[in-house]
Order: structure tokens, then sequence, then C-alpha cells
């Protein structure tokens, strides 16, 4: 996802830079007897780009998260 730099502001907001932000999502579907599983793995802001969200009042004090990983397994019954 590409989010552009925003340099039209109002009174009193600063200018932010713009990011790419690369997330990677897998998944496999299997059956487990009469169960629906699912096994998946993500990963949240491949690349650890520094990004920060323009309409945030918080946006000079913190910034989104950085790289993230989760492995997991899920059933339905």
């Amino acid at each position: 996802m590409y989010y552009f730099s925003q340099t039209k502001l109002a009174p009193l907001e600063t200018e932010t830079d713009g990011y790419n932000m690369t997330d990677i999502d897998m998944a496999y579907y299997f059956q487990m007897g009469q169960q629906d599983m699912t096994v998946f793995a993500n990963i949240k802001n491949v690349f650890d780009v520094e990004a920060r969200v323009h309409s945030s009042y918080l946006k000079d004090l913190t910034l989104l998260p950085a790289r993230a990983f989760h492995l997991g397994i899920r059933g339905k019954f």
C-alpha cells in the first residue's frame, strides 16, 4: 500500500512524508477429520518503514507499529 505525502495542509497541521507499507499474508486450509483447519503466517510492515498517519493528533509523538510476525493455527468446530 502506498501512502502519498501530505503537503496540502489546514491551519496548524504539519506535513507528513509518503511511505510504502508492505504486508505478507499466507494461509493453508485443510480438514482434520470433520474439522476445518487453517495454518497461517503473516508479516506486517515487512521493510520496517517509519510511518505516520497524517490525520492522527499523535503523529508527531508516535509511529505506526514496526515489523511484526504472526504464526498460528485456527480450527472451526
